[in-house]
């Protein structure tokens, strides 16, 4: 006959042990992030999920603070046909995100007193009518009342000489340029704020006459290799790796050639969600312009919400900025306050909701 005084304290110990085995497993299942970092305590995981549910949204969903992984999601495919999965690491086209990155540019030339940005575009253009109305900075925060010769009317008109299959993207860009010279101002400079891509196409090529680099080239030692990101830059003619393939378009060709010198300076970069948050890491903290720049880039000055490449929430705790090349839309956030909050959305379905989801994102943190 057993003990029982020996065995009820055996079952309290062998369920003392469980319990505190469970907690371990648990304490270690939830330190693990999606792409196995850090996890952010009490990141609100639950609203991120119901919000992209609620959206039906196709990407990659990807958000950090204080250098721990808040959420991490990737949802349908990258590659349909094969069955590849969105992630971090997926290479996606960010379109008008690409304009922080031209204006940083602008602000490392001008940091190395190659330019200036209160220089006229004269000095750069001096076959443009109105070269010496308009400064750099005007083009910087979109005040220079050129039209945007992206939108869907103008577009449409040049166009008619330019040519992805048959041009290269330094003719194509000679169409656009010339385009661009040949339109009326909207208004007078500086006198009014109006979202033009012609502004920092106009830019791209400024670089590229200053510092006597190709544009890509420029940014990739500057900006890219410094902060290690190997999963950004530009497309040439073929796709990279790992890159997301749009839902309604199956011919590479199309998407590689379209786009040959079309967003140039205003929207032809790709990148990751990865990439983006060193990106956003390295802005915040200074690690490519210096404070200077980064105040002036941050600053709205004579607009309401736009600096240089850049959107301010009406809090002015926060930048961000959308991007949008059918079918890809993209958003990413940069906090400014000690939360060092960054929310990335790429999306290569059409999707139309990244700005919300990336602010409702930061919300819902700050609300935890």
């Amino acid at each position: 006959m057993r003990d029982i005084s020996v065995v009820k304290p055996m079952k309290k110990l062998v369920c003392l042990l469980l319990v505190f085995a469970l907690i371990i497993s648990v304490s270690a299942f939830s330190s693990c992030s999606d792409n196995g970092g850090k996890t952010a305590d009490n990141s609100p995981t639950e609203e991120y999920d119901k919000l992209l549910k609620q959206f039906a949204f196709k990407g990659e969903c990807y958000a950090t603070a204080d250098n721990k992984s808040v959420y991490n999601k990737g949802i349908a495919y990258s590659d349909e046909d094969k069955k590849l999965n969105n992630n971090e690491n997926t290479i996606f086209f960010i379109a008008s995100i690409t304009k922080q990155f031209t204006a940083s540019a602008i602000m490392l030339l001008q940091e190395r007193n190659m330019l200036s940005v209160s220089d006229t575009l004269s000095k750069y253009f001096p076959e443009y009518k109105y070269a010496g109305k308009i400064t750099i900075d005007n083009l910087l925060r979109m005040r220079s009342g050129i039209p945007d010769y992206l939108n869907k009317e103008q577009t449409e008109v040049f166009k008619e000489n330019y040519n992805p299959y048959s041009h290269s993207a330094e003719d194509n860009r000679k169409v656009i340029r010339d385009y661009i010279f040949s339109q009326k101002l909207e208004f007078n400079p500086d006198t009014d704020f109006n979202y033009t891509n012609s502004g920092y196409f106009l830019l791209a090529e400024i670089i590229e006459k200053v510092s006597k680099t190709a544009y890509k080239d420029f940014l990739k030692k500057e900006i890219f290799d410094k902060l290690g990101m190997s999963s950004t830059g530009f497309i040439d003619d073929k796709l990279p790796e790992n890159f997301a393939l749009p839902y309604n378009i199956k011919d590479e060709n199309e998407i590689s050639y379209k786009i040959k010198g079309a967003a140039f300076g205003c929207g032809d970069m790709v990148s990751s969600a990865v990439d983006l948050t060193k990106w956003a890491d390295g802005f915040r903290n200074c690690k490519i312009i210096n404070k200077n720049s980064y105040k002036a880039m941050i600053n709205p000055d004579k607009n309401k919400d736009y600096g240089c490449g850049l959107y301010i929430t009406e809090d002015k705790k926060s930048v961000y900025h959308a991007g949008n090349y059918i079918p890809y839309k993209s958003s990413l956030l940069i906090s400014l306050d000690d939360t060092d909050f960054t929310c990335v959305v790429l999306s290569n379905y059409n999707f139309i909701q990244v700005d919300y989801i990336a602010k409702s994102f930061k919300e819902f943190y700050d609300k935890r």
